[in-house]
């Protein structure tokens, strides 16, 4: 019966997959989740990693509370036991795709509020996004490559590291010029700048890719993956931006590549961005022509 659900599910179209019926699929799995084997186990993460309903945050935090019954965690863990090993390593495997670390680092630096150790924490940050951040290849005498490979450019991971960065940077805004010796800054800011350069070449490709594609032409699976593409290394051009002040500046704002793009009226967008600049909101001047247009 596991089997047949976890194959026929996928096959169901909308209007009889519907929420009432992935809500009982869900509490029918939980019962039998209660004494299943390890092979069950996995089928049912299958089955319900593949509902709609449950692709939503609270959705993936629901499988992880599953996974984490299954695992046993108060039970203390016996090494030798190799049903014990076993049932660790299954439920690891089921847990970590439900997981992307860079992103959820992403999303929580914003929310750190006061941090005890933020200048090591920076410093780790910060040495985990140089490895992410080649430096240009060597170049022999006569101006060309000097045999070694273009580095690759791992976008989606400088993003997160880049943001995170950022954003626990605004705590510490002389980190770079007063924590860092001269060496190490010159380091960054040409492995900055070879990033950039690249960067560039890349979204001058995506933008001619997608120039004047709308409607259906951007639901085709190539055009999601390319309009993504855009929104990551346009936000890292903007970080980078920032970070090539001098001084290094923290003030940019970007919605992250996977979030949804939040929509701001264009009063309340000034007011905000009046209100956290630190100074006093200014006082309008605008007429009514303006506040209609508004």
């Amino acid at each position: 019966a596991i089997k047949f659900l976890s194959t026929k599910l996928k096959t169901l179209p909308d209007e009889v997959l519907t929420k009432e019926v992935e809500e009982l699929i869900l509490t029918e799995s939980k019962k039998v989740l209660e004494d299943v084997t390890g092979e069950e186990f996995v089928l049912f993460m299958k089955i319900l990693s593949g509902l709609k309903s449950l692709q939503t945050v609270s959705g993936r935090q629901q499988l992880v509370e599953l996974v984490a019954e299954q695992a046993d965690l108060e039970q203390t863990f016996n090494p030798s036991d190799p049903d014990c090993v076993d049932r660790l390593l299954q439920c690891t495997r089921q847990a970590v795709p439900l997981f992307s670390v860079l992103k959820l680092l992403a999303e929580m630096s914003s929310f750190c509020g006061d941090m005890e150790k933020l200048e090591t924490n920076l410093r780790k940050l910060f040495d985990k996004l140089l490895e992410y951040m080649p430096l240009p290849p060597e170049e022999a005498e006569n101006g060309e490559n000097a045999g070694n490979e273009e580095p690759k450019l791992q976008f989606s991971y400088v993003e997160c590291l880049l943001y995170s960065f950022h954003q626990l940077g605004r705590k510490l805004p002389d980190f770079l010029t007063a924590k860092l010796n001269a060496e190490k800054l010159k380091d960054f800011k040409i492995r900055l700048q070879y990033f950039a350069r690249g960067l560039q070449v890349y979204i001058r490709q995506l933008r001619l890719a997608l120039q004047g594609k709308t409607g259906e032409a951007l639901k085709t699976e190539e055009n999601k993956i390319k309009v993504v593409a855009l929104k990551i290394t346009n936000n890292i051009n903007v970080l980078i931006k920032d970070l090539f002040h001098i001084p290094p500046s923290y003030k940019s704002t970007v919605t992250l590549s996977w979030k949804p793009v939040q929509k701001v009226e264009i009063g309340q967008k000034r007011a905000s961005e009046d209100t956290t600049s630190g100074s006093p909101p200014k006082k309008s001047s605008a007429g009514p022509k303006r506040d209609a247009r508004q």
